[in-house]
């Protein structure tokens, strides 16, 4: 998950100056995803055997 925010936090960070907000959306959604799917895996990863 800390991976995740990081790629995240990064991706934001290296948007060019003049960026649109389309371009930036564009290239933030794949990282946007990924701590959504990290979540969703830990939850599947950490359920009890019953």
């Amino acid at each position: 998950m800390e991976s995740a925010a990081d790629g995240l936090k990064k991706t934001w960070g290296d948007q060019p100056a003049d960026a649109t907000g389309a371009e930036a959306a564009a290239r933030m959604k794949p990282q946007a995803q990924m701590p959504d799917s990290a979540v969703k895996s830990a939850r599947t990863g950490l359920k009890c055997p019953g």
